[in-house]
């Protein structure tokens, strides 16, 4: 699957919803602050459904370990950044 920023859904790629991309823009490294995911930096590339507010996505390779996950309330920590991604249309 392609993500919005024209990358392949991978681990580590997380999904923002329209009015946080402004906060947190392609290319924006974030950090969950949840035991589960000590250690772990995920990447701003790809954006959710215009329905969605306030949401972030973390892409899991396994269908089961998403519904164990579910949907949680979190605390992230947006990292330094250097570059970010720009949104291009893919081919």
């Amino acid at each position: 699957t392609v993500t919005a920023a024209c990358t392949r859904t991978r681990p580590g790629v997380m999904a923002v919803s329209p009015d946080l991309l402004k906060k947190l823009p392609f290319g924006t490294k974030i950090q969950i602050l949840h035991p589960q995911f000590t250690n772990k930096i995920f990447v701003v590339e790809d954006l959710m459904a215009e329905s969605q507010r306030k949401q972030i996505d973390i892409w899991m390779q396994r269908l089961p370990a998403a519904y164990q996950w579910g949907i949680q309330s979190v605390k992230i920590v947006v990292l330094p950044q250097r570059a970010k991604l720009k949104r291009v249309p893919c081919d």
